[in-house]
């Protein structure tokens, strides 16, 4: 992190879902904000809801990079899902995708 406010990351991140077909409409994303002292280090959790037979999904997350510097992605909690499903454009933007391994929908409470 580069500075110390990270709240102003709230509007920074831009989030932008794709290609997504599911079959709740209450499907969405969020993620988590922070504060932190400059080069410091944080997590910031994506969430899904409404995770209900997904087979696939692409997505963009865009970030001020005078704010933020991205330093990798972990825990990745779908089947299959692993840091190679992520390609950064620049260094303020990540994008990711996942597919469902075998093609029958995954879902998560």
């Amino acid at each position: 992190m580069k500075y110390t406010q990270i709240p102003a990351l709230v509007g920074a991140i831009l989030l932008t879902i794709s290609g997504i077909r599911a079959q709740s409409p209450d499907f969405y994303f969020t993620l988590d904000s922070a504060t932190a002292p400059p080069n410091q280090v944080v997590c910031l959790h994506l969430r899904a809801y409404g995770f209900e037979k997904i087979v696939s999904l692409q997505f963009a997350i865009q970030w001020d990079e005078t704010i933020v510097e991205l330093a990798h992605t972990q825990n990745h909690a779908l089947p299959g899902w692993s840091g190679g499903d992520f390609f950064t454009m620049s260094n303020d933007c990540l994008i990711g995708g996942w597919t469902e391994p075998v093609g029958l929908g995954y879902s998560i409470p």
